[in-house]
């Protein structure tokens, strides 16, 4: 989540992690804006369902393999004493103090407003053991703070047995809906995911490879692999069988990184590589802004053409609207004391 300097490689790195970005927040707009609305009957909003759903089979895996290509210097070239702050106490007070913030602003939402607007309308007040039951499974839209200090922790103290700890997370990979109930979906991400870190991770160099030139005949294969077996999965009800997401994912995967390297050797990808350098406000943020703009939104009765419409070209609109706020957002909170919302506490920091 941190910036990168500057090299054809980190560009397609950044500009994935951009796009992945605007796959989650577009996800969240669709899902928690439109899915109880009025508008959900229309045919715009079932378009954007499919796709949203459908690439969830990419954003939040490409997503942790970025991660992990990006923590493999940490993972296999400094101590522990010199990645516990950074990579470990750092991730886990922006997560355990934002998981705060937003389970307070969720209360204030259901206390003041329509509380079957607001996601995960749990009772409120909470206490203190259900928050820390919320804290300890990822119960919360910022689980991915939390999933990196596992994955972090995972890799490196398996870094001297590489082998035997990548296949540990890969039997996980495959058989995690068969040991986790359905209705956990936030054990379910944290344990389907980890195999992508740790092939971020441990894989690096292979990753290089992949991504040091586009290769049309690997792309073609992934694309038309992942959409098959999506077809065939969705036609048997076969995606629930060990592995099967697992292969789709990585299908999915490695075509992105083809495309990604691709578009980095002839484009100019300036805002998807900003957006990328800008993770963490925006992922921190988003969510509020959602939440908000569910209360607006989702009420709304439209007539035929006008919610088709509106549907149509409302969601990405807010996407790029949630974006823009965040960011100055961010720039506003991240001055003085306002610092430690996005960083561990220090004497340095507050002066």
């Amino acid at each position: 989540m941190t910036s990168s300097p500057p090299s054809a490689r980190i560009e397609w790195l950044d500009a994935a992690k951009g796009a992945c970005l605007i796959l989650v927040v577009l996800y969240h707009t669709v899902v928690y804006i439109f899915l109880n609305s009025p508008l959900s009957d229309t045919l715009g909003f079932k378009a954007w369902q499919i796709m949203v759903v459908g690439l969830g089979w990419l954003r939040m895996p490409l997503f942790f393999l970025i991660s992990g290509f990006l923590a493999h210097s940490a993972v296999f070239n400094r101590n522990w004493r010199d990645v516990f702050q950074p990579r470990i106490a750092t991730f886990l007070w922006i997560y355990l103090l934002w998981m705060s913030i937003e389970l307070g602003f969720r209360a204030f939402l259901i206390a003041n407003f329509d509380p079957a607007l607001v996601p995960g309308n749990v009772p409120f007040p909470l206490g203190l053991d259900d928050i820390v039951r919320h804290a300890l499974v990822g119960d919360t839209p910022i689980w991915y703070l939390y999933a990196l200090v596992i994955y972090f922790v995972a890799c490196k103290l398996g870094s001297r047995h590489i082998g035997l700890t990548f296949a540990l997370i890969a039997l996980l990979a495959v058989f995690y809906k068969q040991v986790i109930p359905t209705q956990h979906w936030n054990l379910l991400s944290l344990a389907g995911n980890a195999i992508f870190f740790a092939a971020g991770c441990y894989g690096k160099a292979y990753v290089e490879r992949l991504a040091s030139q586009f290769n049309g005949m690997r792309f073609s294969l992934a694309c038309v692999s992942a959409i098959g077996l999506l077809a065939l999965g969705r036609h048997y009800d076969a995606m629930g069988l060990p592995g099967a997401n697992l292969v789709v994912a990585t299908c999915l995967v490695i075509a992105a990184i083809d495309f990604f390297t691709l578009l980095a050797r002839h484009y100019q990808l300036r805002l998807l590589c900003t957006l990328g350098r800008h993770t963490l406000s925006i992922y921190l943020l988003s969510f509020f802004i959602i939440n908000i703009a569910a209360q607006l939104i989702s009420p709304l009765q439209l007539p035929g053409f006008f919610a088709e419409a509106f549907v149509l070209f409302a969601p990405p609109l807010l996407v790029a609207l949630n974006a823009v706020l965040c960011i100055q957002i961010y720039s506003l909170l991240n001055c003085h004391l306002g610092r430690i919302l996005f960083s561990l506490p220090s004497r340095a920091l507050t002066k």
